[in-house]
C-alpha cells in the first residue's frame, strides 16, 4: 500500500497531511481485522476518505 501511495504520487500528502496520514492508516490496518469486519471497515474508510485517495482506492 505505501508503494502504491508513492506511485500515484501522494506522498507528499501522506507525510504533511494529517487526515490522509490516518486514513492510509487505517486502510493498511485492513489486514490485521478479522475477515467478518474488513469490508465493512473498507467503505467506511472510503466514505470518510479525502477525494484524492480515489485511486488509491480503486486499487483495491
Amino acid at each position: 500500500i505505501h508503494r502504491k501511495i508513492m506511485s500515484l504520487g501522494l506522498g507528499a500528502d501522506y507525510a504533511q497531511v494529517a487526515t490522509i496520514h490516518q486514513q492510509c492508516k487505517e486502510l493498511m490496518g485492513l489486514s490485521l481485522m478479522p475477515i467478518c469486519e474488513v469490508e465493512q471497515q473498507f467503505k467506511r474508510i472510503r466514505e470518510i476518505s479525502s477525494s484524492s485517495l480515489d485511486d488509491l482506492f480503486e486499487y483495491f
